[in-house]
């Protein structure tokens, strides 16, 4: 697995435990999902009273329509799936609202990014 990098200095103030709980779910899951010997995209963009931190992957399934049921707990896509989508993601959208951001998933044409934006602070 490659990781590239393109980080803007940051700083997010919150719980500690529960941003390292996100962060180490979300890379988690880039891993987890992508195709073997594959690249996983990590940037860090500073706007005006945000932070945007986006991880990219590519998966082998070619599209989901409805993100949104991801964060569902327990959801599965098919039966050969690797693994679990079990309350990983779920949590993950909890944590985020403690902070005052939002996550999303973007999936289309093999690539996955998620988003997560969360409070300059």
């Amino acid at each position: 697995m490659e990781f590239d990098l393109n980080i803007e200095n940051s700083v997010i103030k919150g719980m500690n435990k529960k941003l390292q709980q996100l962060f180490i779910n979300v890379l988690d899951n880039a891993v987890k999902y992508s195709v073997p010997n594959s690249k996983v995209n990590i940037s860090i963009i500073n706007k005006e009273k945000d932070v945007d931190i986006i991880i990219e992957n590519v998966n082998e399934t070619e599209c989901i329509e409805n993100t949104e049921e991801l964060f569902k707990p327990f959801i599965k896509i098919n039966s050969e799936e690797r693994g679990s989508r079990g309350l990983g993601l779920n949590i993950c959208r909890k944590i985020v609202a403690m902070h005052n951001g939002t996550i999303k998933i973007l999936w289309s044409n093999y690539k996955v990014k998620t988003i997560i934006t969360l409070p300059y602070k």
